[in-house]
């Protein structure tokens, strides 16, 4: 993260009350990070918060990157994760969105709607 000038900042160290994280790192043969990736869980549904990769050791860091989203994926759906929630699918490269496509992905319209609790 510091490769890229991101600072860690209290709401990334822990996740908040009733919440849960996931933390994945890519490292070199040499034990040096690579990719990092946060995913927030809630049940069936994960949350890609954060995936990141290394500038300034491409092009292993871009094979890193691929490899970790691969893992990640996997694992989650072991873990009972059904759906994967990240950014806009059509914003991706060409070669990102194929790379999607061969893992099983499929661009859905999500519209989120807030539910008041009981309690209030």
């Amino acid at each position: 993260m510091r490769a890229r000038d991101l600072t860690p900042g209290p709401e990334q160290d822990r996740p908040g009350p009733g919440q849960q994280a996931a933390f994945y790192v890519a490292r070199a043969a040499g034990g040096e990070p690579l990719a990092f990736a946060e995913v927030a869980l809630f049940g069936e549904f994960a949350a890609l918060a954060l995936m990141v990769s290394r500038p300034d050791r491409q092009p292993d860091s871009s094979l890193a990157r691929y490899q970790l989203h691969t893992c990640l994926a996997l694992d989650l759906g072991s873990c009972g994760a059904r759906h994967l929630l990240t950014g806009s699918a059509l914003t991706e490269t060409d070669g990102t969105q194929y790379f999607q496509h061969l893992l099983g992905y499929q661009a859905r319209n999500l519209r989120v709607r807030v539910i008041p609790s009981r309690a209030a």
